[in-house]
Order: C-alpha cells, then sequence, then structure tokens
C-alpha cells in the first residue's frame, strides 16, 4: 500500500485512499476472482484498480459510502474484464502459433531474396 500512498500528493488524498483501501480490499478481490478465476490475476486486477483509484482520488469526497463502494466496484470489474480479454486474447493467439516450422513455406532453404 505504501507504493499507492507515495502516488498521492496531498496528505487528505492518503488518508482517504487509506480508508478507501481497507474498507474494500476484501470487495475488490472477490469481485476480480468471481470474473477471473485465478487468484494470481484477481490480484492484478485489483492491483491495476488502486493504480486507478490513486488518479481519482481526490474526486472522491468520501471513501466509505455507497457511491464510493459502487464506484471502486466498476473500476475493479473493469480491470477484470480488461485482463480476461487480453489473456482471452493471448490464449487463443498461442492456439493459433505454429508449434513447429515442418509446415511453414518460408523455411531457411525455400525463401531467397
Amino acid at each position: 500500500m505504501l507504493v499507492y500512498l507515495a502516488m498521492i500528493p496531498t496528505e487528505e488524498g492518503r488518508n482517504k485512499f487509506a480508508l478507501l483501501y481497507w474498507e474494500y480490499r476484501d470487495l475488490m478481490f472477490y469481485l476480480a476472482l468471481r470474473i477471473l478465476g485465478s487468484q494470481q490475476d484477481a490480484e492484478d486486477a485489483v492491483q491495476e484498480a488502486l493504480l486507478r483509484i490513486t488518479e481519482i482520488i481526490e474526486k472522491i469526497h468520501d471513501p466509505v459510502c455507497p457511491e464510493t463502494k459502487a464506484l471502486v466496484g466498476m473500476i475493479v470489474e473493469g480491470k477484470a474484464l480488461d485482463l480476461y480479454r487480453r489473456r482471452r486474447r493471448q490464449h487463443l493467439f498461442d492456439l493459433q502459433a505454429p508449434t513447429s516450422m515442418s509446415g511453414c513455406a518460408a523455411r531457411a532453404g525455400d525463401w531467397a531474396p
């Protein structure tokens, strides 16, 4: 959490972030895990969400209220969905990549400038 606090310029912002972090950290992890199904991916999504929250912390008036809870949930779900899509694209790319050069027309001896 210290890394995030160091990114926030004002004492008030750091205090709000600390309150928000301790209030919603379990909720954030639960929401990310529900979407991603992997503890490691969920932790990554929460970290990305926390980075985003540091960027907007000054706009948050009350860190512990229903509106902030909804905002935090939307941010972490969005980051989790982004990560899910990236992982899915990477998986599809890995499935399409040739595993050997035997069927490839561009073998070393087949190509000439």
